[in-house]
């Protein structure tokens, strides 16, 4: 049985201990995310990215650490903070996929 939390008002509320979050994300800082993000899709197709493999993450991991430089030695040419950001979320995205993938070929062929 889930917890519950007597309010104020005496109302039964859900225990939100482990919930996620979201509200704690600047949403300053998620505006400039989907502007890069959508400057992104203007110069290449919006989500393709989603679909590449470990050559493009290798790409993501080379360009999220310039893009890390680039800002250390404050270059201000882009936002590289979050074109570094982008690169990271993007490789961590395409890794996750690789491993899903990667257990679904494994299952597969133990089944042979």
């Amino acid at each position: 049985m889930k917890k519950k939390l007597v309010m104020q008002d005496w109302a039964l509320r859900e225990d939100k201990t482990n919930k996620l979050r979201y509200d704690l994300i600047p949403l300053d800082q998620l505006k400039r995310l989907a502007e890069h993000y959508t400057k992104w899709g203007l110069d290449h197709w919006d989500r393709n990215w989603e679909s590449w493999g470990k050559q493009y993450m290798e790409d993501c991991r080379k360009s999220a650490f310039r893009h890390f430089i680039q800002r250390m030695n404050n270059e201000e040419n882009e936002d590289h903070d979050i074109a570094c950001i982008r690169n990271i979320f993007a490789y961590q995205h395409l890794q996750s996929k690789l491993k899903k993938w990667d257990a679904k070929f494994v299952k597969k062929n133990s089944d042979v």
